[in-house]
């Protein structure tokens, strides 16, 4: 319903993410590719 905020919704490679990619994304994908449990970010 608020199509300003998503250009849209597809599966990427890792190693190939669209530039568009929030930091917090960003982010979430490192912790998770170190296999991290718990992380919390300052946001």
């Amino acid at each position: 319903m608020e199509k300003d905020k998503c250009s849209g919704v597809k599966w990427c490679d890792l190693d190939d993410l669209p530039e568009n990619v929030t930091p917090q994304v960003l982010i979430c994908l490192e912790v998770v590719k170190k296999k991290v449990c718990f992380s919390e970010c300052g946001y």
